[in-house]
Formats: structure tokens, C-alpha cells, sequence
């Protein structure tokens, strides 16, 4: 393990944890580490600015060149080659403090596409959980779905949110009158100045769609989760009435899994008049996220935000207006929500406003905006931008096309937790657009698509099972994938087990015969062969 300057906090990590301790560490010290000097040490001579920034900007180099030959690598390749990466953005903070690029590092912010935190949260993912090799990868990820299901097929998830008029919406919304969460007990030896904690949580927490923020804010999935808890716990301790440390404080501990507990937090936040956290509020009750749902009084509240010029309210009253979530389905209307918001300087705002434009497939001029609106929310700090970014790449729209610059940006949104992204990581692997072909490192990333709720994985898990590309031949997996990609409605799907059938196994068309029949939707013979009872049995499953 790399040593530790004198300043940093002490710590003794083990194991796969060494590097969120490393993080946790560079990014909690109050002042920047200095080597200790001998007292007979002659001072140096002042650095011009160019001198100050050449090393930083050298190692900034270098840490990209590993990531991208990391991203390239499967296995204990991969995470020797990220690991490297992380520690050269730690020496950086470390030997070259003053630089402009470490202030940004230990701020939280991404320098071309690079973050401690984000690379941190890749590093550890892999550490503590992925195995070197991609077989391995696969069976562990089914392992893990199959301990989700508890051996079962999946049922449908949730209720589906109630759409219609909602008008007029409460004048006086009243907000949640929360008790105190549960809240995680800090560590003695990670205790912080009340200035030094507040600092912390700023850097940790911040979210760069509130319009508070006193730092550049730092997305959710890229999160250093546990050090982002410990330091706003402190905080908000120090200082229980401040809003927006508590807003901070409920995303990390939403990050950390304890949604109920975020609901309080962002609770009292709204209660102590912070708006963001009064719509996310307004969100989690659409969804019935940590709480019992109700849409009609998250709408209410998500609206009176927005009604009060709150830039992520706006965009967040855009979506439920685009998807007529607790309002009237209007997509015009969404539109200019979004775009108010985006030009009141809210990253998702601005991301969604791209997307948006982009989707329309509106020709040149409109894919230009888009993607002009694309490149400021990743600059505002939306990374999950990158992915709609590659799509325009890919296709050609708006800007020359190129693949491989395609591959990149959906990279960068992968790793920052986008879920279309991995699937696009996995399609470019499988079908080598724009990187070097392995089919067994596209089903990887496939599978992390697909565990993340993208069912338009589920077809190319199917077919990777089914005729052993890039994953072991399994008949019974390929099968579980194709009924899950007919239930998601796939065109594709339905498609081939309808009209080319006899192109696929016929043990897997058996097993998929026989998932119909144990989920109720067949009763006929498991024979392989797909007869009427069959192909009716299909279309009821896929709501044709």
C-alpha cells in the first residue's frame, strides 16, 4: 500500500477496502499534506504557474492512458491498471497541492472524465465484488440474481405510478413533519473540526443541481458514500440548522441504501425551506421510495419547488409533465420546463433538455442544440450526459461520426452509472464498434446492464446463453433471458420466437416452454416446437 503523508489521517486498512481508506483520507484532510522536511532543508524557489501546472498535467496524462488501458482489460489486469490510475490522482493531491488540477481532484470535480471519487467507486466495485475472470464474472452475477429472485422468476416490479389531472394542485403544501432518523454513529478516530467537517461534507455531498451548493457538487452514483456520511453526520451535527447540510446529508445516506431514512432528512430539510430537498422529497413519495406512495402530494410538492424558481424542481416538473406522471401527459410543455430549468443553470436540466431535443430526430440544426446542451450538463457536472453525447457520435448527428469517440463517452457514462450506458459498453465489446471485439467482456457489461433493469439486455444475454457467444452455453439461462426480454415487450425477441423460431436451440426453446408453462401463461407440450399454443402463449406474454 502507498504511504501516507504525516497529515493525513490515520487509518489501517485491509483488504479491498485500502482504497476507500485512501480516498476517505485525501479527501477529508483540511489542508493540503506536505512531506516532512529536515530543519536544515533550503527553501525552494518560487514556481511560475506554467512550472506549478507541467507535473500535474504529465500525471493527469498518464492516469488517463491507465484507465483507458484498464477499461480495455478484463480481470486482474483491469484492476491493477485502475488502481495505478487512482493512485496517480492521489499523488497528485499529494506532491502538488497548489496546482490548479489537485484543487479540482480534491474538490470532487472531473478533469477529463477522470475523478478520485468516480474512479474510487469503479475500483471498489471491482475489488469487492467482481472476480478476475470473466467466466467468473458471469457466474457470479447470476449467483447473485438467483439470490435475488430467491430461486423464482421475477415479478413484476412495483405499482405502476397513477398518471392523470391533478388541478389545482394545494396552495400550501405541508411537508412531511419527520422524526429523527436513524443515523450512522462516526468513528472516533475520524473526528472533525465542526469548520473541517462542514468543508468535508460540501466537497462529499454537495448536488450540482441545488442551486445552494456552496462547491461544485458531485453526482450521486460517483459518490464516496461512506466517507460522504461520516463527514455530513458531523456537519449536520455542527450545524443542525443548516438545510442544505442536511439535503447532503439525506443523498448520502440515500446513496448508502437507507432510503427511509433519506426521506426524514430531506424532510426536515424542506421543513427548514431548502426546495431541492423538498422535490426530491415530492419524488420518493411518487415512487413510494422509503415511504408509503402517494403521487398526488409528491406531485404537489415537486410543483410548489418549481413554483418558487428552484431549477432542479423545474426540470424535475418537466419529467412527471413529459411522462404524465401525477399531471396530464404534455410533452411540449415538459420541454420548456426543461428548458427554463437548463437555462437557470441546472445540469439535469440541461441533460434532459438534450435528450429530449435529440430524441426528436429532428434533423441537423436540432441535433446541434442538443448536443450543445449535452456538453454543458457534463460540464455542469451531469456525467450520465456522456451517454446521449455517444449516441450522437455513433450515428453521425450533428458532428462527424466516429466510434470510437462513441466507445468513450459511453465509458464515461457507465462508470458513472448509467445504465443505457453499460448496455452500449457491452453492444460496442460484442459487435467491436469502436474498441477491439471480446464477446466474454461485452456479456460482462451486459450483465451489469442487466442488473441494473435495462431489459434491452435481456435479448443479448439470451443469445449469448443460447449459442455460447461469449458466455458458457446454457439452455435454461438463455431461455430465463428471453422470457424476460418478451415480458419487457422486446421487438426483437418477439420477433424471432415468432417468426424464426427453429433458428434458436431447440433445448432452449424447450425451457422457455417450460418457464411459460410454471408462470402460468402455457399449457400445452414441452416438446421445442412452437405450434399455435406456443406462439399465442408468446404474444400474451408480450402484451401483443
Amino acid at each position: 500500500m502507498r504511504a501516507i503523508p504525516p497529515c493525513h489521517i490515520a487509518w489501517k486498512p485491509t483488504g479491498p477496502s485500502r482504497w476507500r481508506a485512501v480516498v476517505l483520507a485525501a479527501f477529508l484532510t483540511a489542508a493540503p499534506c506536505t512531506t516532512l522536511h529536515a530543519e536544515t532543508a533550503q527553501p525552494k524557489q518560487q514556481q511560475t504557474p506554467e512550472q506549478r501546472e507541467a507535473a500535474p498535467a504529465r500525471m493527469l496524462k498518464q492516469a488517463r492512458q491507465l484507465t483507458d488501458t484498464a477499461l480495455a482489460a478484463t480481470g486482474s489486469a483491469r484492476i491493477s491498471g485502475l488502481s495505478a490510475a487512482l493512485d496517480t490522482l492521489i499523488d497528485i493531491v499529494d506532491k502538488h497541492p497548489k496546482s490548479d488540477i489537485a484543487v479540482q481532484l480534491r474538490g470532487g470535480r472531473s478533469i477529463d472524465g477522470l475523478s478520485i471519487a468516480g474512479l474510487s467507486t469503479l475500483l471498489s466495485g471491482l475489488t469487492d465484488g467482481d472476480p478476475l475472470t470473466a467466466a467468473q464474472a458471469e457466474a457470479l452475477a447470476d449467483a447473485r440474481e438467483r439470490a435475488a429472485r430467491d430461486d423464482t422468476m421475477p415479478e413484476e416490479s412495483g405499482t405502476p405510478l397513477t398518471t392523470g389531472s391533478i388541478n389545482p394542485a394545494p396552495d400550501d403544501v405541508a411537508i412531511l413533519e419527520p422524526e429523527a432518523p436513524s443515523m450512522p454513529v462516526p468513528d472516533d478516530h475520524l473526528s472533525l473540526a465542526p469548520d473541517e467537517a462542514v468543508a468535508a461534507c460540501d466537497r462529499l455531498a454537495a448536488s450540482p443541481n441545488d442551486a445552494t451548493r456552496t462547491a461544485d457538487g458531485i453526482w450521486q452514483t460517483v459518490m464516496d458514500t461512506d466517507a460522504a456520511v461520516l463527514a455530513c453526520t458531523q456537519a449536520v451535527k455542527a450545524a443542525p440548522d443548516n438545510a442544505r447540510l442536511k439535503f447532503q446529508l439525506g443523498r448520502a445516506v440515500y446513496r448508502s441504501g437507507k432510503a427511509a431514512d433519506a426521506a426524514l432528512l430531506f424532510g426536515q430539510a424542506a421543513t427548514q425551506g431548502h426546495l431541492s430537498a423538498q422535490a426530491q422529497l415530492g419524488l420518493m413519495l411518487i415512487a413510494g421510495d422509503g415511504m408509503e406512495r402517494d403521487a398526488a402530494r409528491g406531485y404537489a410538492l415537486v410543483k410548489a419547488a418549481a413554483d418558487k424558481s428552484d431549477p432542479f424542481a423545474i426540470a424535475m416538473l418537466g419529467e412527471l409533465t413529459t411522462h404524465g406522471i401525477g399531471t396530464v401527459k404534455d410533452e411540449t410543455a415538459g420541454l420548456e420546463l426543461y428548458r427554463k430549468a437548463a437555462e437557470l443553470g441546472s445540469p439535469i436540466g440541461m441533460q434532459r433538455l438534450g435528450e429530449t431535443l435529440a430524441e426528436r430526430q429532428a434533423g441537423p440544426e436540432t441535433d446541434a442544440d442538443a448536443l450543445d446542451w449535452l456538453n454543458k450538463a457534463v460540464a455542469a457536472g451531469a456525467p450520465t450526459a456522456h451517454h446521449m453525447i455517444g449516441v450522437l457520435i455513433r450515428d453521425g448527428r450533428g458532428v462527424r461520426k466516429d466510434a470510437a469517440a462513441a466507445f468513450s463517452h459511453f465509458r464515461m457514462a457507465a462508470m458513472a452509472g448509467d445504465a443505457r450506458a453499460l448496455y452500449e459498453v457491452g453492444a460496442a465489446y460484442m459487435n467491436g464498434r469502436g474498441v477491439k471485439a471480446d464477446q466474454r467482456e461485452g456479456v460482462s457489461w451486459m450483465r451489469r446492464a442487466a442488473q441494473a433493469g435495462l431489459s434491452d439486455s435481456y435479448y443479448s444475454l439470451a443469445y449469448a446463453h443460447a449459442f455460447g457467444r461469449g458466455a458458457d452455453r446454457n439452455p435454461k439461462e438463455a431461455a430465463r433471458y428471453m422470457f424476460l426480454s418478451l415480458k419487457a415487450r422486446s421487438e426483437t425477441a418477439f420477433g424471432q420466437m415468432t417468426r424464426n423460431p427453429e433458428q434458436w436451440p431447440p433445448d432452449m426453446r424447450r425451457e422457455l416452454q417450460q418457464i411459460m408453462k410454471d408462470q402460468g401463461v402455457y399449457s400445452s407440450s414441452v416438446d421445442g416446437s412452437f405450434g399455435p399454443a406456443t406462439l399465442q402463449a408468446i404474444a400474451a406474454l408480450a402484451g401483443s
